[in-house]
């Protein structure tokens, strides 16, 4: 094939006789090959309804990634109109520099390209095989389909994306010399992601979430992960929500790097280095691995097949304060809306004032609804929590 793509217009359905992968050999596959750098084979516009690919090989005419080509393209604008109810379905496609490629408007990227399903499709070979790159990319759905990426690229590239899910994909490879970069490649601008029941095998990394110059994380969407086993590790380079349910870790597979510095994690029910055998009773590499203020939430995880040995965390080490040697008290009488105590440095210095308040005894920069210590009727001083110095304080 040479020359434009074919543009498809709603309601249309492009059925072959069967696609193959590129080791299977032509016999009795239904091909279509692209030999011109630059171009696409198919391309969905604005305004595009209820298309559907079925059941084709998609490659191009040459050894790796033929420069600029896409083997699908869609792009558009909202000024136009959007498009929905697209189905990819027993499509096999390699070769390209992005398989299946979704481009908002250049200025806002809101195009609306949404209800897509990406169905038993095998996409490898590619520099990017999913490329999607609109905050309105909604309700995708990437089921029962095998990704893979030429050396250095991503499998799943998701620059601006909304609600997408994964079922049941894998990161493949398993050919020698051929791993990819990262097999689920996302910016902080991502909406709610779900990745359920995947695993990554031919790629360096297998999750990868990232910020940007001037550009704030996304916390406000979660990253889902369940009833997945990855091994190949997970950097999350930019603050983000990321809820781990029912998986299958090797040690030293989530961890928080770079601008990942506030970075809530969720854990329950995971399994941490299921892969080793025998077990090993000390020196365990950490679970995760923490910087910054970064934290963990976890409950009922266990270490390899052993509910004694629960699951271990590991961080940078903050700031310790030093010890003083000498702490100088100062005492006024307890004259109500005033400080009556301070909490000195050996130099003499407050470093926390007392104050009586009726029947309250509370640390100046608390607020009223945190004061942990009361006094009774009767003069007895209750304190509810432990006094922790902070020097930032």
């Amino acid at each position: 094939m040479t020359g434009g793509p074919f543009v498809l217009p709603s309601g249309i359905l492009v059925q072959g006789a069967n696609s193959q992968y590129s080791g299977d050999g032509p016999e009795g596959n239904c091909q279509i090959i692209l030999a011109s750098q630059n171009q696409s084979i198919f391309f969905i516009g604005s305004s595009r309804y209820k298309i559907s690919i079925r059941d084709i090989g998609l490659t191009t005419d040459g050894v790796g990634a033929l420069a600029g080509t896409k083997a699908i393209e869609a792009a558009g604008t909202s000024a136009v109109g959007n498009a929905t109810q697209i189905e990819f379905h027993n499509l096999t496609i390699w070769g390209f520099d992005k398989g299946i490629s979704v481009e908002g408007d250049s200025g806002s990227d809101q195009w609306d390209f949404t209800n897509v399903r990406v169905n038993q499709c095998t996409i490898g070979e590619c520099n990017y095989s999913i490329w999607l790159n609109s905050e309105n990319c909604d309700f995708w759905k990437i089921v029962d389909s095998r990704i893979g990426a030429f050396p250095g690229g991503h499998g799943i590239h998701l620059r601006k994306v909304g609600i997408i899910s994964f079922d049941g994909v894998l990161g493949a490879g398993n050919v020698p010399g051929m791993k990819g970069d990262t097999f689920i490649y996302m910016t902080a601008q991502h909406g709610t992601v779900t990745i359920n029941g995947c695993e990554c095998e031919g790629f360096f990394k297998s999750i990868e979430v990232i910020g940007g110059p001037n550009l704030e994380a996304n916390i406000t969407w979660p990253i889902l992960v369940l009833n997945s086993t990855f091994g190949n590790p997970i950097l999350l380079k930019s603050n983000c929500d990321y809820v781990s349910i029912a998986n299958r870790y090797v040690p030293l597979t989530v961890k928080c790097v770079e601008a990942g510095t506030d970075v809530m994690i969720y854990s329950f029910g995971d399994i941490f280095a299921g892969n080793l055998d025998p077990v090993p009773l000390d020196n365990r590499d950490y679970d995760f691995q923490l910087i910054g203020n970064s934290r963990v939430v976890s409950r009922a995880n266990r270490f390899r097949l052993d509910f004694q040995q629960p699951a271990r965390f590991g961080g940078q080490a903050g700031m310790i304060a030093p010890t003083p040697v000498d702490i100088a008290l100062s005492i006024a009488p307890l004259n109500e809306g005033e400080a009556q105590m301070a909490l000195c440095d050996p130099a003499g210095d407050p470093l926390l004032k007392i104050t009586a308040d009726g029947r309250y005894i509370y640390f100046d920069h608390v607020p009223i609804g945190h004061r942990l210590m009361r006094l009774d009727l009767e003069g007895n001083l209750t304190v509810k929590g432990q006094f922790i110095l902070d020097p930032d304080l």
